[in-house]
């Protein structure tokens, strides 16, 4: 395929990809902001208790072969079939396990109330494992138009029958309510959009093949999946119920920011890096065009909202939920090398190196039990601030590979990104200083939105970042 063509389709995908991640946050997050207002922290507290144990169901049912299908060069409807087949039959059996062991789940929280809720959102494994290959399909043609609309529909819809369950008083449900409504209505639009439909097939030489490819990043999946609810287990579990709302609630915060990039990045760069996993020269240029673009959205944007994140949750959630600051300030740093990470991991598999995702994600779950237990000795604060160190080590591991691969490696990756990374220092500095000598009373979120990125801009200028012409550049190709 030509470059030409390639920058085009990437362009493309990363416009939609990125109309799609920042639609859906948007209103999920003024949908969460409305119910955070309506409803308790504990409540909150209590849907997160179960975080884990949905999302590691929802690992186990996709299987790795999604990754299987992208990779795979001469997929058929065979394989569809079988994939669509397999996560179904999959993902009905473990719902019933989870059915069957709610009461131990509600036990562990000595929380009796969570063996009906438990029973009651496990139904969303099942619900979402009907439209995953539709969804594929529209991934590996690069199709996020398409996605687009149906992610910003669902969530549009759902959250506004959530918001009016929670006026109605109905509390908690409004949350559970709202995320099963998001996954049927989603796989409802998946069918009416996709032309694809499964056939009552199981290959069980196409199950082999992908799932030969697919199940390392099953593994993996299931390791990142238990790394990033970990938390919500021991916080959950060794304080109140309150506690774990605002832990659970920053980090959706953050995650809105990091995670929308971290999703963008992961949806474009894997079927775009597959299609050059034989062209190695275009591969690295493509590579290191994401890894640039990715920093310079997210290291300034992330900083930003842990400056400001005092005066934002003030006005937004009310002072009830004030207490969630630090945790959100915390997360905010952790965050912000994920989408980095995510675009290191994403090579190797694009490179059809399984293997070596899956070694790497075993190295950084056991880098983050390790700081994870030891910070389990001291106050609530420090465990959440492990996560700070176990993702900056996370990046320092996922260029290792990536190195030997295709030769560009963590010093090359800092080379290219660090004075945007200095950039934001500046623009902390400039922010706090401010804030420090001045008072700016409720003009302070008007000042730092608009000063900061001013600030960040000089910076780049200054230290010959050539920002706007870097983005000049990007918007040609």
């Amino acid at each position: 395929m030509a470059v030409t063509n390639l920058n085009l389709l990437a362009k493309k995908g990363f416009i939609w990809s990125a109309i799609e991640r920042f639609g859906v946050q948007f209103f999920q997050i003024s949908i969460n902001i409305i119910l955070a207002r309506l409803l308790t922290p504990t409540d909150f507290g209590i849907v997160g208790m179960l975080g884990i144990f949905i999302s590691l169901s929802q690992s186990f049912a996709q299987s790795g072969m999604a990754y299987g299908l992208i990779q795979k060069k001469n997929r058929n409807e065979i394989d569809y079939s079988t994939v669509f087949v397999f996560n179904l039959v999959v993902s009905i059996c473990l719902y019933g396990i989870l059915f069957l062991c709610a009461p131990w789940v509600a036990a562990f929280y000595e929380r009796e109330e969570l063996t009906f809720l438990t029973r009651v959102l496990a139904i969303v494994i099942v619900i979402s494992s009907a439209g995953l290959v539709q969804n594929v399909i529209m991934r590996i043609n690069i199709d996020f138009k398409k996605i687009a609309k149906i992610n910003i529909i669902s969530v549009l819809v759902s959250g506004i029958i959530s918001v009016s369950l929670a006026y109605a008083g109905i509390g908690l449900w409004a949350i559970i309510i709202q995320i099963l409504l998001n996954s049927f209505i989603t796989v409802i639009l998946s069918w009416f959009y996709s032309s694809w439909r499964p056939l009552p097939i199981f290959s069980m030489q196409s199950f082999r093949e992908l799932f030969g490819f697919g199940y390392k990043l099953l593994l993996s999946s299931i390791l990142a999946t238990t790394m990033d609810n970990i938390y919500k287990i021991f916080i959950g579990k060794l304080f109140a119920p309150a506690q774990l709302g605002y832990y659970t609630q920053a980090k959706q915060y953050s995650d809105s920011s990091s995670g929308t990039l971290t999703s963008i990045v992961q949806s474009v760069s894997f079927p775009l890096l597959a299609k050059l996993q034989n062209d190695p020269a275009t591969f690295l240029t493509v590579f290191r065009r994401i890894l640039f673009y990715s920093s310079l959205l997210i290291f300034p944007v992330m900083s930003l909202l842990a400056i400001s994140a005092e005066p934002l949750f003030r006005v937004i959630l009310t002072e009830k939920w004030l207490p969630a600051v630090p945790f959100f300030q915390i997360l905010c740093f952790a965050r912000i090398m994920y989408p980095l990470s995510a675009l290191n991991m994403n090579s190797l598999i694009a490179l059809g190196r399984s293997d070596l995702f899956l070694r790497l994600d075993l190295m950084k779950f056991v880098v983050a039990i390790v700081f994870l237990l030891i910070a389990l000795n001291f106050e609530l604060y420090w465990i959440v601030f492990s996560s700070v160190i176990s993702s900056s080590l996370f990046f320092i591991i996922d260029c290792f590979y990536t190195k030997q691969l295709t030769g560009y490696g963590l010093f090359k990756q800092i080379r290219d990104i660090y004075k945007i990374f200095l950039s934001c220092i500046i623009m902390m500095i400039v922010l706090l200083s401010a804030e420090f000598f001045f008072n700016f009373g409720e003009y302070i979120l008007f000042f730092n939105f608009i000063i900061g990125p001013a600030v960040f801009i000089l910076a780049s200028y200054l230290m010959r970042l050539n920002l706007f012409q870097e983005l000049k550049l990007a918007l040609k190709k």
